[in-house]
């Protein structure tokens, strides 16, 4: 009954593996452009703030209505 397994759209790989490399080398890079110009990393995390409370306003609207 469970002999076979039913073929997967990836083949023998997982989608996880790309999305875990993608996100390495893009914190990789982050961290290395951060390092070179530190007043970067007050541009990252204030728009990260920003886009933290748009959405959160955004969210608190659709509820609202």
């Amino acid at each position: 009954m469970f002999l076979f397994r039913s073929p997967s759209p990836y083949g023998n790989k997982s989608p996880f593996g790309s999305m875990f490399l993608s996100a390495g080398v893009l914190s990789l890079a982050f961290g290395l452009a951060i390092l070179i110009a530190p007043d970067l990393l007050a541009y990252l995390v204030a728009t990260f703030f920003i886009v933290m409370g748009v959405s959160l306003l955004s969210t608190w609207f659709s509820g609202r209505n």
